[in-house]
């Protein structure tokens, strides 16, 4: 499997740029699926796209309707919840994250678990540490063990990997 975002029209990679949630960011991602789903065809791999807040696929319901309109396709998702979040959506932090927790990640390929906090400019949101930043530790330990399938990949970074299995209550393997 490969994984790649959804991409953007800005000019850089996580730019504001309305654009992209129109018909022309939509139309680019499907061209490029069109382009190449062939070649994953040949060699066997599915693409797993990581949906952003600021990229094509934006939101829960987005990145599900691109998965009904491909199914069957050599395409699949790799979901970091805090990805689809910005600063404006923190007022219904919950509401957010029982969308991405309950209907969207059970259907991921892979989920990357990671924590974020408000960046100064208040317009995105910048990583910290697991357990450092804005995610309500119990309410998403509680989601993820009642929706995401058990066998579900979940990527963290090498230094986070046991502040990861202790804030999601995760018993390490035996070495």
């Amino acid at each position: 499997q490969l994984v790649t975002w959804s991409g953007t029209l800005a000019g850089e990679l996580f730019g504001d740029e309305p654009r992209t949630w129109m018909q022309a960011g939509h139309n680019a991602l499907e061209s490029f699926c069109q382009e190449v789903a062939p070649r994953l065809d040949t060699l066997e791999r599915t693409l797993l796209f990581r949906p952003h807040a600021r990229h094509v696929l934006s939101d829960p319901q987005g990145a599900l309707n691109f998965l009904r309109q491909h199914e069957g396709e050599p395409f699949g998702l790799a979901v970091s919840p805090t990805d689809l979040l910005l600063p404006s959506m923190l007022d219904n932090l919950e509401d957010h994250l029982d969308r991405i927790l309950i209907y969207l990640a059970p259907r991921a390929q892979v989920l990357f678990f990671e924590d974020v906090r408000p960046a100064e400019d208040g317009e995105s949101m910048v990583p910290v540490p697991v357990g450092e930043g804005i995610l309500p530790h119990l309410q998403v330990r509680e989601l993820m063990h009642a929706h995401l399938p058990e066998n579900l990949p979940v990527v963290v970074k090498p230094e986070e990997t046991a502040a990861a299995l202790q804030w999601l209550d995760i018993e390490p393997p035996e070495a």
